[in-house]
């Protein structure tokens, strides 16, 4: 993906037809994505201290199954997470040469980390409403998706905004601010009770909390199937401790 990042490439085109945009779409779809979405990246959605090579962005998504997910954390719920990576890797890939074989600049997001939020740049575009752990909610799936992001240089782009469209999800807001079972579960305390709109950050970008804390985890997770009994210091003394786990099981 790399590569598609050089100065060599120079487009040709800068507006798609909507028979191109359908194109574009099912190939996404045959591809694996569940979903896609369109949006011109606003700069609250840049992570501090980056940039994107282009402000017209089209996201997808892509489906986890559910019973690796069921058992989490186990190693099987973190094997699935990684296809999803992989998954999005390649769809990417292959969307962008695509958008570059027709005249159109591309630029893949990388699947896992990135420039910007995925998903607030999916909730503007209208995919679904951010619940308080911080996630993208889809109306089939869920939370159970994975997103990743093309940056192109399409100024037409059938934005929500664009064609006046409003997000219909947002319902989900206000049934998060009833429900926070997720708060009340979360069982290392890494999801707050301040919705994401407010604090303008996702959730889990509290170092001190999340994977820190289970892996040093409280008496009732210790039992738990698949639970990696390490410190977070010797992960990094170790790096290669999963890596071939990973690498066999994705192969």
């Amino acid at each position: 993906g790399a590569r598609l990042y050089g100065d060599r490439f120079r487009p040709t085109k800068s507006e798609a037809s909507p028979a191109f945009i359908a194109a574009l779409e099912a190939l996404a779809r045959r591809l694996g994505a569940k979903d896609v979405g369109y949006v011109t990246v606003p700069r609250t959605a840049i992570f501090r201290d980056k940039g994107i090579p282009a402000e017209h962005a089209i996201i997808f998504s892509v489906e986890m199954d559910r019973a690796p997910l069921d058992g989490a954390p186990s190693f099987a719920c973190q094997l699935e997470v990684m296809r999803g990576y992989r998954r999005m890797a390649r769809i990417a890939w292959k969307l962008a040469r695509f958008l570059g074989r027709h005249g159109y600049a591309a630029y893949p997001g990388t699947a896992l980390g990135g420039l910007a939020d995925y998903p607030h740049l999916a909730e503007l575009a209208g995919m679904g409403a951010i619940g308080y752990h911080g996630l993208l909610i889809a109306p089939d799936e869920g939370a159970r998706l994975r997103l990743n992001t093309l940056y192109t240089n399409i100024t037409n782009l059938p934005t929500p905004a664009r064609l006046g469209q409003r997000n219909e999800h947002l319902w989900v807001r206000d049934f998060c601010a009833m429900c926070r079972k997720c708060v009340r579960d979360c069982p290392v305390d890494a999801i707050f009770a301040t919705p994401p709109g407010a604090r303008r950050r996702r959730h889990a970008d509290d170092r001190s909390r999340g994977l820190p804390r289970l892996l040093r985890p409280p008496p009732r997770l210790r039992h738990l199937p698949g639970h990696l009994p390490v410190q977070p210091g010797r992960l990094r003394a170790q790096p290669g401790a999963f890596q071939g786990e990973f690498s066999r099981a994705l192969a």
